[in-house]
């Protein structure tokens, strides 16, 4: 039963007070294991359960918690595993002129995971807007295609009060509709997706549409005034673009059929708001596509609850999941950043706030039919009371993550 965000603790706490410094350091964590012996349950394909998101980008890779609480902790189902176009392709051709791609990376990456018998999605990431997202310090769209494809420059390293930005948008990004783009990066999804479709430790597969593994063209580029639509838009970016970008793009993958559990993400570019509801429409109907979206938050329970905005969470990703929560197909939520325990905080500062407390937000999303839940190591910090900070909230943290694993993995049978 998860409590109604009408009653969340609305705190003053500034973005100084972030819990990751406080964290203990690896050879400190404190592991609680639970008694319960997880296992897997199979659903067309794709194994419900909880996944660490994003587990080889840097930010996540220098965490304690992923060396040891997370990776061995049994209601763990397996970790989201972002694979860079560049990484695979390094431009170049064999001696008929074809394309040459190296899996290589793949098969180290995901290694860890598999030798414990652990799931993992892959992500493939066509293109990142952040220095710090690339992995061993190479962008994620290959040099060859930057050569030729156009790009949209958005550099901003303060935030709209003046303030530096932990998070900088710091990389030029290609137009992911552009031709001269797609005419090489589609040939690398047909690629990827025939290599690793049959592979059992796959739960599912995404490929970015726009930046990363999602589905909009670049962050600041979503909202009408956002910090970067200016400059979208002054290389023809329309919502009407973006919309038939999407669409197509659903389309094109579903002319290879997968084998494999395919996830779409949703998304909302202003004024656009029906763009998510087609997406998901055309992924789930047409061609038995999961869906997904990185906007868990308090503050998606708190409009549902209220009926803010008609009751529409971000990309309709509420209501949408209770339309398709009976078809099979993966229903994916991630958070967009770390859990806040105390409660939720609508500022612009306090990023983690939006979030808010972790139990709230899984047992909101379970209720709508969520079946792979991501999330980063900092909520298996609290969980174990390797955050000093949150002591208090240790215990409702290790419950959800125990109920939430439960509900979406059968234990196994003894």
């Amino acid at each position: 039963m998860y409590v109604s965000a009408s009653v969340f603790m609305v705190t003053v706490f500034s973005a100084i007070m972030l819990p990751m410094a406080y964290a203990k350091s690896n050879s400190e964590l404190h592991c609680e294991m639970p008694r319960e012996d997880f296992g897997f349950q199979k659903i067309n394909g794709h194994f419900p359960g909880i996944y660490l998101a994003s587990a080889n980008l840097p930010r996540v890779v220098n965490q304690d918690a992923k060396q040891k609480c997370v990776v061995n902790d049994p209601r763990t189902a397996g970790a989201n595993i972002v694979i860079p176009w560049s990484k695979i392709d390094r431009g170049q051709l064999d001696a008929r002129g074809e394309r040459i791609y190296d899996w290589s990376y793949v098969d180290q990456s995901t290694q860890a995971w598999r030798a414990r018998g652990q799931k993992v999605n892959l992500l493939l990431w066509g293109a990142a807007q952040r220095t710090f997202q690339h992995i061993d310090g190479e962008r994620a769209t290959p040099e060859y295609v930057l050569e030729n494809a156009p790009v949209v420059r958005c550099l901003r390293f303060e935030d709209e009060h003046g303030h530096p930005k932990h998070d900088p948008l710091d990389v030029d990004v290609p137009i992911h509709y552009h031709p001269e783009y797609l005419k090489h990066y589609k040939p690398m999804i047909e690629a990827f997706i025939r290599r690793f479709e049959n592979e059992p430790w796959v739960n599912y597969m995404r490929v970015g549409i726009g930046v990363g593994a999602e589905s909009y063209p670049a962050n600041g580029a979503n909202g009408i005034n956002g910090p970067c639509r200016d400059e979208w838009e002054a290389a023809g970016f329309t919502a009407q673009i973006w919309r038939a970008h999407v669409l197509a793009m659903i389309d094109f993958i579903g002319t290879l059929s997968p084998k494999k559990a395919f996830v779409i993400t949703l998304n909302d570019i202003a004024p656009d708001l029906e763009m998510a509801s087609l997406a998901a429409k055309k992924a789930v109907e047409e061609y038995g596509f999961g869906i997904g979206t990185q906007g868990a938050t308090a503050r998606a329970i708190l409009q549902y609850e209220q009926g803010l905005h008609g009751g529409r969470c971000y990309a309709n990703w509420c209501h949408l999941f209770e339309k398709y929560k009976d078809k099979g197909v993966v229903l994916e939520i991630q958070t967009p950043n770390q859990s806040y325990p105390i409660g939720w905080e609508n500022t612009g500062v306090n990023t983690q706030g939006h979030t808010g407390p972790l139990p709230q937000v899984l047992a909101f999303a379970l209720e709508r039919g969520v079946t792979s839940v991501e999330i980063y190591p900092f909520e298996w910090q609290v969980a174990n009371g390797n955050e000093a900070y949150w002591a208090p909230y240790k215990s409702d943290y290790n419950k959800a993550l125990t109920r939430s694993a439960l509900y979406l993995q059968k234990p196994k049978q003894k």
